[in-house]
């Protein structure tokens, strides 16, 4: 599997779909009538990936959290029933569920943000994604503090 990259701008029409960018198709590898994974994503947004990603990367930690935790259970609560298989139709759309467009703060009609994240892709509302950019640190600071500097280069003699 291709990392997701890339940003693209997408319109929602009536019946709650948008297309799928051939690009993050290519990565996953998935054509019309595949279905894809669509879920709760941080921040306010909608979290979408390849049903083999999701089978193989998030569904064993959400397996191995138990039922005896408070904290296990709700965060099973919100993720289970806002966790959904969705065909890629013949004009390779995606249909966004309901509770997944009321979790990210979309409505029909609206355009949307797909920004690929290398193992996944986020849905976003056009003001959630501009005030979540505007919040926190620089790309700088966060480029420095999780990847590390570059070594400076020795001069040659």
């Amino acid at each position: 599997m291709e990392p997701l990259i890339g940003s693209y701008e997408l319109k929602l029409d009536m019946k709650n779909r948008c297309s799928l960018p051939l690009a993050f198709r290519k990565s996953m590898g998935v054509h019309s009538e595949d279905e894809i994974m669509l879920t709760l994503g941080p921040d306010g947004c909608v979290s979408g990936m390849d049903i083999p990603s999701w089978s193989d990367r998030y569904l064993p930690k959400l397996m191995s959290l138990g039922w005896s935790r408070s904290e296990d259970r709700a965060l099973l609560r919100d993720i289970g029933p806002r966790t959904f298989r969705v065909r890629i139709d013949t004009e390779n759309r995606i249909a966004l569920p309901g509770p997944l467009m009321q979790w990210a703060g979309i409505k029909p009609g609206d355009v949307v943000h797909a920004q690929g994240l290398l193992g996944h892709f986020e849905i976003w509302e056009a003001s959630r994604l501009e005030a979540r950019e505007g919040a926190g640190t620089t790309f700088e600071d966060r480029l420095e503090r999780r990847l590390g500097t570059e070594p400076e280069a020795t001069p040659k003699s």
